[in-house]
């Protein structure tokens, strides 16, 4: 830089780089004026960051994390750190994740030809980076997408799910997952009440049985061998309809010998639901069923359980059904989507040169 014929590398700030993201993807609002935005609420806005509310008491956790200047004093500069949280965002964050799907569907080709497979890597660095890749890093591009995507190793991110009991059903008994994610509730599809099991949903405390003969069942998945105890409240919230009826089922690893633990009736009032102690075996589970009354009208409960279980005699793990409602784990990405992000952790995506 002797003879300023060029300008030092600048790493890009934080709202930089999110419009960044949001350009490479086509999806950039580049409207003006207008309200603040959250950038953490989903779904995910799109509008320039510069537009992003900032809450004196309560700063959005994404910006807390690059380094947004406090905004309860001055500050003449923005100070610049490198902590692993900044690469740990880019990595995890749904945003992120996101855009990598989006720009992936703009350039994955239709056909599997080497043809194709090179235009498609071509579009990409040209839509993220600004130019076409090197032989090198086209061979490698290639053969990156073109690896099999390994599922080795991977846990389930919650032992807790949710799914429903049909008993009307040919397959009376057999537990069938509940795979529609509302934001906030598990249940049978985006309509509600569904057509087929009615009001079925599970929330973080509770939920609703579907049709009559349809139970909610929220499935605790046992991690190892021990001795259980359960506590909770059950609360019917109506002075309507005919109660609920709730028990918990434990069965063992093979997902037999299937048995009631304990029963309880509620009906407009709160009972106390207490299992004192239960053997339990690794891959067994613990199910807390609800099902309906004559009529599945009003049924609307409360009902957080507290599991806790002794491996060993002497050390013991507790599991709320609140603390531990989560929403299902996104999707693996596949070969593209995956190119996509690893080029968004790049120095030449964040910084300019």
């Amino acid at each position: 830089n002797t003879l300023l014929w060029r300008m030092n590398r600048k790493r890009l700030d934080f709202e930089a780089t999110r419009d960044t993201m949001l350009a490479v993807s086509g999806e950039l609002d580049r409207s003006l004026e207008g309200p603040s935005v959250k950038l953490s609420q989903t779904p995910y806005t799109f509008r320039r960051s510069v537009y992003a509310y900032v809450d004196r008491v309560d700063m959005d956790p994404i910006l807390r994390t690059f380094d947004f200047a406090s905004p309860l004093a001055s500050a003449s500069t923005r100070s610049e750190t490198t902590v692993p949280q900044h690469a740990l965002f880019v990595m995890n964050h749904p945003f992120v994740i996101e855009r990598a799907r989006t720009i992936a569907a703009k350039v994955r080709p239709a056909d599997a030809s080497k043809e194709s497979l090179v235009r498609g890597v071509n579009s990409l660095f040209r839509r993220m980076l600004g130019r076409t890749p090197s032989p090198s890093e086209r061979g490698r591009a290639l053969s990156f997408i073109s690896a099999p995507i390994s599922t080795e190793g991977l846990k389930r991110s919650s032992p807790w799910s949710y799914g429903i009991i049909d008993r009307s059903s040919n397959e009376a008994g057999v537990f069938i997952e509940l795979k529609h994610w509302t934001g906030d509730a598990y249940q049978g599809g985006p309509d509600y009440p569904d057509a087929k099991l009615g009001h079925a949903r599970a929330t973080s405390i509770g939920g609703h049985p579907g049709n009559p003969r349809v139970d909610l069942v929220r499935r605790f998945n046992v991690p190892a061998s021990g001795v259980a105890s359960l506590t909770g409240k059950l609360k019917h919230l109506r002075d309507r309809g005919d109660g609920v009826v709730a028990k918990i089922m434990v069965s063992d690893a093979a997902g037999q010998n299937a048995h009631a633990i304990g029963s309880w009736n509620a009906f407009n009032n709160e009972v106390e639901t207490v299992v004192p102690e239960i053997s339990v075996s690794a891959g067994g589970t613990l199910d807390l069923v609800v099902a309906a009354g004559q009529t599945s009208a009003s049924d609307a409960f409360n009902w957080t359980v507290e599991i806790e279980i002794d491996f060993d005699g002497e050390s013991s793990t507790k599991w709320s059904s609140k603390e531990g409602f989560k929403p299902p784990a996104p999707a693996l990405l596949d070969g593209w989507e995956q190119l996509a992000q690893a080029l968004m952790l790049t120095n030449e995506f964040i910084y300019i040169d």
